[in-house]
């Protein structure tokens, strides 16, 4: 059983390592996007912020204008997180202001004779969370086109 366990971790890396195989899309369960190009067995992308992505689909166009999409997506989805953790921080000091104890924080209803300041951005943080779960779906979009561009040499 060990032999066997070793020769397939040794024989993994080699058989996604074959030489001329082009640009392929492989599943990362804990890369950034769920998923890795590969070139000839080396890692090429996305990465942070899909920044090698225009560089591992350079060669045609229309996959380069996707990729410079995808890294749209991705500053709006890094924007719209800031947002949310600024907000949630926000509503949580207005909060405790009002009622001296965090206790039943997220309020998004206000109670009655309670300033609505903490309910208001508790309420934008949930807004924001969600455009920037839309913002994250549009950037895996726009890769999956750049790459499917590129394979298909438009």
């Amino acid at each position: 059983m060990r032999t066997l366990l070793a020769l397939l971790l040794f024989l993994g890396p080699v058989t996604a390592a074959r030489a001329d195989d082009g640009l392929r899309v492989e599943s990362d369960l804990f890369g950034l996007y769920g998923l890795r190009l590969m070139r000839d067995g080396n890692d090429v992308g996305p990465g942070f912020l899909t920044l090698g992505l225009a560089d591992a689909v350079a060669g045609s166009e229309l996959a380069v204008e996707h990729a410079h999409h995808a890294r749209t997506w991705a500053f709006v989805n890094l924007g719209l997180a800031v947002t949310a953790a600024g907000l949630a921080a926000g509503s949580l000091a207005t909060y405790a202001d009002a009622r001296g104890t965090l206790g039943g924080w997220p309020d998004l209803v206000p109670a009655e004779n309670t300033p609505p300041t903490a309910s208001i951005l508790a309420v934008g943080m949930v807004v924001s969370l969600a455009a920037a779960i839309v913002a994250r779906y549009a950037t895996y979009e726009e890769i999956t086109l750049s790459v499917s561009a590129f394979q298909s040499g438009l």
